[in-house]
């Protein structure tokens, strides 16, 4: 199925979930030391957060433009 016959949430989701992986990757290892260092945790969650808010909005800005004549039709 293509990208245009899926809705926003399904994207969302699955974007979600990628980011939640790489989360998963980036946020263990620092938090699971004995003395994590918070000022390195919070620059990359909000490198982080930064990323996937971006990540997000792009993915629908060009969905929209791509596929103008379904999103007329779903406005409707």
């Amino acid at each position: 199925m293509s990208v245009k016959h899926r809705s926003p949430v399904y994207r969302i989701v699955g974007i979600t979930l990628a980011y939640l992986v790489l989360g998963v990757a980036l946020f263990v290892p620092i938090l699971a030391s004995t003395t994590p260092n918070m000022i390195v945790f919070w620059v990359v969650m909000a490198i982080y957060l930064t990323a996937y808010v971006v990540t997000v909005v792009l993915n629908e800005v060009i969905t929209r433009k791509r596929y103008p004549e379904y999103n007329k039709k779903k406005d409707e």
